[in-house]
């Protein structure tokens, strides 16, 4: 209570309840002022936060380091939605390629979908999701290439691999650490394809894993800032 508030109360002592009960209405409204004053203040800290949380993320993005992270960011954005970027399909992959430890390959029956991970692959997964894997600027993607070439092939392959990033984030609690950049499925033509099944080749299927001409082929990256 203010110095102010408190004088007025003593002097209504003299003058009766009716000058009580308008000095506390006065004083509740001038509670209400500092709060709605505190709240003020705590949104302009919360915005400006976030600004700087927008800033430092922007200069993580721009450093040479991040390539990995933007070859990941292009490779999605050249096939998503059934969109077909050919030259920039491939410029993706040949950035990507040379990290034979970032990322897990999986195949899986049609029929299947998710279900069809094997225990010997989310193995694979974890291991390349642990802890001493894990940054704040970590990624995680997740290209499916559907197992024919029709409308509905691919409408297929993009609902298994939504399916299998929910999957793994499931069994691997932890990977919801790292912020998706968005499964997605390759459409577009014949070559794109083709060069994503070469890539896939280089972790060809084992055990129980159906054959490429078979199979949706999933690949999951880990995409770092070094």
């Amino acid at each position: 209570m203010s110095r102010l508030g408190c004088g007025l109360l003593a002097g209504c002592w003299l003058l009766g309840s009716g000058c009580l009960t308008e000095q506390l209405e006065a004083l509740r409204a001038e509670h209400g002022g500092l709060i709605a004053a505190e709240l003020i203040a705590r949104q302009k800290v919360e915005s400006r936060q976030a600004d700087l949380e927008m800033e430092l993320q922007w200069l993580i993005d721009q450093t040479p380091a991040c390539k990995v992270r933007r070859y990941g960011q292009l490779l999605k954005e050249s096939c998503q939605n059934n969109r077909c970027e050919p030259e920039s399909f491939r410029i993706a992959l040949q950035g990507l390629q040379s990290l034979s430890d970032s990322y897990v390959v999986v195949y899986l029956r049609p029929g299947q979908g998710a279900d069809g991970l094997t225990g010997e692959r989310l193995d694979e997964v974890s291991h390349l999701l642990q802890d001493h894997n894990r940054r704040p600027t970590t990624r995680l993607l997740l290209v499916a290439l559907p197992s024919g070439e029709s409308q509905a092939d691919w409408q297929r392959a993009d609902v298994v691999a939504h399916e299998l990033l929910t999957k793994i984030q499931t069994k691997l609690t932890y990977s919801r650490d790292f912020r998706p950049l968005g499964p997605t499925a390759v459409g577009c033509s014949r070559d794109t394809r083709a060069l994503f099944r070469e890539f896939a080749a280089k972790k060809p299927p084992r055990g129980r894993e159906p054959r490429f001409g078979d199979a949706i082929v999933a690949v999951i990256f880990r995409l770092d800032c070094y």
